[in-house]
């Protein structure tokens, strides 16, 4: 068995998930510290690790997170070269694949000699509720000004070149409670209201850049009660700037216009929750990308992505970032499975993008 595979095996069955992230982060702060790196814990959970430099090359920082999405203890089978579930736990390869490789990368460099410049390894917290260790981390605590971030399901090559921005909206519905039953007329329903709002909002995919979703709604006391109140969450996100302001009123407009037609009322929030970013074909850090890849035959690729990680954060923070396909596919489902041939092509790559730093 590969000691890529050890590692990985290893992770996946440490439970970590968001905001229980302690037990995980404190192994791979040992494990990095045991092979020599300058490694930091700080006190909002994110991990920093340096491998100093042995040659004038600039220094890299790759990233990757230590949370996991919630799941039973994870039980996997090995068929070839795959892992995979039995199909009642997810793997939890989003993204121990990226930290048992970032693992496995320090040993290829000690032991192969690699030249390298400063290595910058970032592990953040909490990414899977909110990238709130991103949020949180200074960047000006790091050397290198491009941040590759191993996060993302697919075969070694892909790069994910643009994300979204997104919005949270949350709308609170205030109508009129009264008797069900002996006097429903003097009240004005807050779920109705609701219900009313939520058919009106397009909803689901809007264009090739844009989706919308109510994902949590809640209202009521009993159901002798005209409600008197309903609360409803959801997002929209865009890679379009533009397209989310305008998705965002159209869902806005849809609450006000429901809860006026029933003479209830309603107060909207609106958050921003995290920035797009998009690099353009011929940005330098994809061309420095694709020549490393074809340097080794790998397959280079660029996708447009429908969801957000922590590289929306360090591109709002002035670090050039963009996402790395890490080998696995499914990512939390009960049918998450990786491929170490996978794993291994991207540990190749990172070898080779060190190396041409």
């Amino acid at each position: 068995m590969s000691r890529l595979l050890e590692e990985f095996l290893a992770q996946i069955q440490m439970p970590s998930v968001s905001g229980q992230e302690g037990e995980f982060a404190g192994y791979l702060h040992r494990t990095f510290t045991d092979l020599g790196l300058e490694t930091e814990l700080d006190s909002d959970g994110n991990m920093l690790a340096v491998l100093k430099g042995n040659s004038q090359r600039e220094p890299l920082c790759f990233a990757a997170h230590s949370d996991t999405v919630p799941t039973a203890p994870v039980r996997y089978r090995l068929e070839g070269d795959w892992i995979r579930t039995q199909g009642d736990s997810i793997l939890s390869a989003d993204d121990k694949a990226a930290t048992s490789i970032l693992v496995e990368l320090v040993h290829a460099l000690q032991e192969d000699r690699i030249p390298h410049g400063d290595l910058e390894i970032l592990i953040t917290c909490q990414e899977e509720v909110g990238l709130f260790g991103a949020k949180r981390f200074d960047p000006n605590r790091l050397r290198s000004q491009k941040i590759l971030v191993l996060d993302h399901n697919g075969p070694a090559g892909g790069v994910i070149k643009s994300a979204p921005y997104a919005n949270r909206l949350q709308f609170e519905f205030h109508g009129k409670a009264a008797h069900a039953g002996g006097e429903p007329e003097r009240g004005i329903s807050a779920i109705q209201a609701m219900s009313f709002a939520i058919a009106r909002m397009p909803l689901g995919r809007i264009d090739e850049e844009t989706t919308a979703n109510i994902g949590i709604v809640s209202g009521g006391n009993a159901t002798n009660i005209v409600p008197d109140f309903a609360l409803a969450q959801g997002e929209a996100r865009s890679r379009s700037q533009e397209k989310l302001e305008r998705q965002t009123e159209a869902m806005l407009q849809a609450a006000k216009g429901a809860s006026e037609s029933l003479g209830a009322n309603v107060k909207v929030d609106v958050k921003a929750d995290y920035a797009g970013y998009a690099l353009p074909p011929n940005d330098p850090l994809l061309v420095w990308l694709r020549a490393a890849a074809l340097e080794i035959g790998l397959t280079f690729f660029t996708l447009d992505a429908g969801g957000a990680s922590d590289a929306n954060v360090f591109n709002l923070k002035g670090r050039k970032s963009v996402v790395l396909n890490c080998g696995y596919n499914n990512p939390h489902t009960f049918q998450e499975e990786a491929s170490l041939p996978e794993m291994l092509r991207l540990l190749d790559y990172l070898k080779i993008l060190i190396q041409r730093s």
